[in-house]
């Protein structure tokens, strides 16, 4: 019972990132970003050069966090100047991960799947790192919408068109945000992809579950700060369904 009950709780962690970055992405920035599952492979490539070619663990997962933020941000620019609703944005967000899926299979030719030979993040290690993860964007948040910016976020989640009126630059709060999920995806892929078989759909999964529960943390309609704490609740949820059902 009590190995049920972590697994419950690592897995509350897990999918409460995840569904947190979906959400702040189609809140901030107006379209679903049905790439992160795409930048969540990224990461878990990039974790597994560095560990397969023997390279410092922290350039790493600070290697795919930097270059994860490029890619969204360069996502970002791509729906701005092609993407005229918030439905062409995300099929423009679907073309580019599976762009990005395609680049990862042909830059990596040894296997379909690959497998780092050795248990290099314990699994106690990883459940702490997806734990500090899981505080640290917790309190980042909490802290932004304390400020200044937070009421302009919360404007935006509100009505955005009113936002640009008022004098709020919503693009550029888009654009960060793209960046910043973005990089919480894929430190995600850095982190746990090395307790399985990486391939280039490994992001999949994880991101059909995070729409799930931002979706339904949607019903109770709240934003900034309150918002996000619900969908850990849904998460919870989430995972005490699954619990029981696999």
């Amino acid at each position: 019972m009590a190995v049920s009950f972590i697994s419950v709780i690592s897995s509350t962690i897990f999918l409460s990132i995840f569904a947190v970055a979906v959400s702040l992405n189609f809140r901030i920035a107006r379209f679903l970003n049905l790439s992160h599952g795409s930048i969540y492979a990224l990461g878990g490539y990039i974790s597994f050069f560095t560990f397969s070619l023997h390279f410092n663990a922290f350039l790493g997962f600070l290697t795919s966090a930097v270059f994860s933020f490029i890619t969204g941000a360069i996502l970002f620019l791509l729906v701005k100047k092609i993407g005229k609703n918030l439905l062409e944005a995300t099929i423009i967000s679907l073309g580019f991960g599976i762009g990005l899926e395609e680049i990862l299979r042909l830059t990596n030719r040894t296997g379909y799947y690959l497998i780092i030979g050795e248990n290099v993040i314990p699994t106690d290690l990883r459940e702490n790192l997806n734990f500090l993860i899981f505080l640290l964007v917790f309190f980042f948040l909490l802290a932004i919408y304390r400020s200044q910016t937070g009421i302009k976020l919360k404007f935006i989640e509100e009505d955005s068109t009113l936002a640009e009126i008022y004098g709020v630059n919503t693009e550029k709060y888009a654009l960060l945000c793209t960046g910043f999920t973005s990089s919480i995806i894929a430190s995600l892929g850095f982190i746990n992809s090395t307790s399985q078989a990486i391939f280039p759909a490994i992001g999949w999964s994880p991101l059909i579950s995070g729409i799930l529960i931002a979706a339904f943390a949607s019903i109770f309609r709240t934003t900034g700060f309150l918002h996000y704490l619900r969908i850990s609740a849904v998460a919870l949820v989430y995972s005490l369904i699954l619990s029981f059902i696999i």
